[in-house]
């Protein structure tokens, strides 16, 4: 019998994450709002006005 360690991964410093997707399909929008939600960005960026960072 296996026993099993349920305690939580120790929390990383960083993540790697790829966003794979057709052109135009809203792939820099996505990574700026994710960005923003993880509390990385002020704000999220616009395409349409150029302000985007990722």
């Amino acid at each position: 019998m296996h026993s099993h360690d349920l305690r939580p991964a120790p929390a990383r410093d960083h993540l790697n994450l790829g966003v794979l997707a057709h052109v135009d399909a809203g792939k820099t929008s996505l990574t700026e709002r994710l960005l923003h939600a993880a509390g990385l960005l002020d704000e999220p960026g616009s395409v349409d006005a150029g302000t985007t960072r990722t």
